[in-house]
């Protein structure tokens, strides 16, 4: 696999929460991947820990489609923990695909 493409970001750590972000550009032959059309894409991400039970995390892309992936995980117990996720592409919005999807997760360690 071989991009053509260039980024610059920054990371920023605020008590429990974190966040990225970054500008990616692409120099190859097709560099109208970006927003409208433009060779420029933003690309972010986030961590937050809510409480000692509850952490959330996302991720973003905004270029020619946007995707956002979310994930909130909820410690039940000491071996339990209740995970909710939800993703959004917009390039599913007309394809076989849905653009939308929502998933829950229970997860027990022995």
């Amino acid at each position: 696999m071989h991009e053509e493409t260039f980024g610059l970001g920054c990371k920023v750590d605020h008590g429990s929460f974190t966040h990225s972000y970054e500008l990616e550009t692409a120099f190859g032959k097709d560099n109208t991947c970006g927003v409208m059309n433009s060779p420029i894409s933003l690309v972010m991400g986030g961590d937050y820990k809510l409480n000692d039970k509850t952490n959330v995390d996302y991720t973003m892309r905004i270029a020619s489609d946007i995707s956002y992936n979310q994930n909130v995980e909820h410690e039940l117990s000491e071996k339990c923990s209740l995970t909710v996720g939800q993703s959004f592409d917009s390039a599913n919005i007309e394809g076989k695909e849905p653009a939308y999807k929502l998933g829950f997760g229970l997860n027990y360690k022995l």
